[in-house]
């Protein structure tokens, strides 16, 4: 078996670059340590929210806005090669004022989001009239009329199936011990097996900076543990994405309202727990009073790959083209994943790399002094 690319990991990051590479012509090998799908399958509610989750730097929220602009044709393509239908719901988001004090500072941020955001202030009273279910004690809220979700579940299911259907071979259940550099290829040990390709894509969420290391990179993935929680009603419960500064919920269109906004560093502990489904609920219920009627449908838990400067790393490595790193996306995968794939395959190709690019350059936590300096802190295996 040999491909034109190997890549390492699969999530969304992996498995949209996988589609997007194969897309393009190439042979791809995707490895995956456990299941495809990844954190994603589990852990995210598929939110687009390019102004609300991105703002600073300039070239970073540009990056996002450009992925987002892509994200229709992305769905549109997954529907003709699959029939599957991502969801994909320009429901527009309400960041919610729980205090005066955070309407005040929502009111100030208006005036700095980019005209394209659409963002606007609603009093208490407007707000309830565009979310009845909205507690009457809330301040207001700014609304960002463009942003969006998908369902991320069939978004795998669909990326697996299209990238299948073009070749893509996955291989899953296979931890791969570390990357060697071999002349102008790259390969990967899988357990006893040695693949070998052109070019390696290192897309393995938290667990990618123990692979750098092997390359002598410094790459400080550190996984972070979010916590969601699904329940239902009778009808669909509110229809924007709630966002506030404590947690977040959309309803998606089954009438599953997911509940978010957990960030905690437990190391590699994906599993949820109790403390965390009952900060979720109790803050979700200052906002949605009516929350307590709803049936409870479970708790799910997984990691995201965050880097100390809140941003991706996405780039080849120094003396190393042959090896590219796509990582870091933290809760914001989804959002990335179409213009993180496009510069995958830009790199890949050996083209000029895409407008802003620079900002996520693997390189830019300095290589490690010695080539076992990170691996302490990670797994083995990845």
């Amino acid at each position: 078996m040999s491909s034109d690319v190997i890549i390492v990991g699969g999530g969304v990051i992996g498995c949209t670059a996988a589609y997007a590479l194969a897309w393009a012509g190439f042979t791809v090998t995707e490895i995956e340590r456990e299941q495809m799908g990844g954190q994603v399958a589990v852990v995210n509610t598929g939110m687009l929210g390019p102004y609300t989750e991105i703002k600073h730097p300039p070239a970073f929220a540009a990056f996002a806005e450009r992925s987002f602009a892509q994200w229709p044709s992305l769905a549109e393509s997954l529907y003709e090669e699959t029939g599957l239908d991502l969801e994909l719901v320009r429901s527009g988001l309400l960041q919610v004022a729980l205090t005066d004090e955070e309407g005040a500072r929502l009111q100030q941020a208006a005036a700095h989001f980019p005209a394209a955001a659409g963002a606007h202030w609603l009093d208490t009273a407007s707000a309830r009239e565009l979310e009845p279910a909205l507690a009457p004690t809330v301040r207001g809220a700014l609304r960002l009329p463009t942003e969006a979700h998908v369902n991320n579940q069939r978004l795998m299911r669909a990326l697996l199936l299209a990238g299948g259907r073009r070749g893509v071979r996955y291989v899953t259940g296979a931890p791969v011990h570390a990357v060697e550099l071999d002349g102008a290829a790259a390969t990967v040990l899988v357990g006893a097996e040695r693949l070998s390709a052109a070019r390696v894509v290192l897309a393995a969420g938290s667990w990618t900076g123990a692979l750098a290391a092997t390359l002598g990179l410094h790459l400080p993935t550190v996984p972070v543990r979010g916590q969601l929680v699904n329940v239902r009603g009778e009808h669909r419960p509110v229809e924007h994405i709630l966002y506030t500064e404590n947690g977040y919920c959309l309803a998606k269109r089954d009438g599953t309202l997911v509940l978010g906004g957990t960030m905690e560093r437990v190391g590699y502990r994906s599993t949820p727990t109790a403390g965390g489904v009952r900060d979720i609920l109790a803050r979700t219920s200052e906002l949605l009073p009516g929350l307590a009627d709803l049936t409870f449908a479970g708790a799910v838990a997984g990691l995201r790959p965050h880097l100390p400067d809140d941003a991706p790393a996405i780039g080849a490595l120094p003396g190393a083209e042959q090896v590219v790193v796509a990582t870091g996306h933290f809760r914001n995968g989804v959002l990335l994943a179409p213009a993180t794939a496009a510069s995958v395959v830009a790199l890949v190709e050996g083209r000029s790399a895409p407008p802003g690019l620079a900002l996520f350059d693997p390189a830019r936590f300095a290589r490690a002094s010695e080539a076992g300096r990170s691996t302490s802190v990670y797994p083995e295996t990845v």
